[in-house]
Protein backbone atom coordinates (compact mmCIF):
# COMPACT_ATOMS: atom_id res chain seq x y z
CA UNK A 1 0.00 0.00 0.00
CA UNK A 2 2.83 2.49 1.19
CA UNK A 3 4.70 1.91 -2.21
CA UNK A 4 1.39 2.16 -4.12
CA UNK A 5 0.51 5.62 -2.73
CA UNK A 6 3.67 6.50 -3.87
CA UNK A 7 3.64 5.99 -7.11
CA UNK A 8 0.26 7.14 -7.53
CA UNK A 9 1.38 10.55 -6.49
CA UNK A 10 4.06 10.16 -8.73
CA UNK A 11 2.30 9.35 -11.70
CA UNK A 12 0.24 12.58 -11.02
CA UNK A 13 3.24 14.42 -10.58
CA UNK A 14 6.28 15.28 -8.27
CA UNK A 15 4.40 17.52 -6.53
CA UNK A 16 1.70 15.36 -5.54
CA UNK A 17 4.44 12.84 -3.79
CA UNK A 18 4.51 15.29 -0.60
CA UNK A 19 1.24 15.35 -0.88
CA UNK A 20 0.83 11.26 -0.96
CA UNK A 21 2.43 10.86 2.52
CA UNK A 22 0.32 13.78 4.22
CA UNK A 23 -2.77 11.30 3.00
CA UNK A 24 -1.69 7.82 4.26
CA UNK A 25 -1.38 9.99 7.85
CA UNK A 26 -4.14 11.61 7.96
CA UNK A 27 -6.70 9.40 5.59
CA UNK A 28 -4.80 7.68 3.14
CA UNK A 29 -7.02 9.16 0.01
CA UNK A 30 -8.38 12.34 1.40
CA UNK A 31 -5.93 14.59 0.49
CA UNK A 32 -4.84 13.01 -3.02
CA UNK A 33 -8.67 12.69 -3.73
CA UNK A 34 -8.67 16.36 -2.76
CA UNK A 35 -6.01 17.76 -4.96
CA UNK A 36 -7.26 15.55 -8.04
CA UNK A 37 -10.16 17.53 -7.42
CA UNK A 38 -8.49 20.91 -8.32
CA UNK A 39 -6.49 19.04 -10.96
CA UNK A 40 -9.68 17.97 -13.18
CA UNK A 41 -10.87 21.28 -12.22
Amino acid sequence: QLAKDKLFALKEGDKLSGYGYLSRYRGKWQLLIENAKWLIE
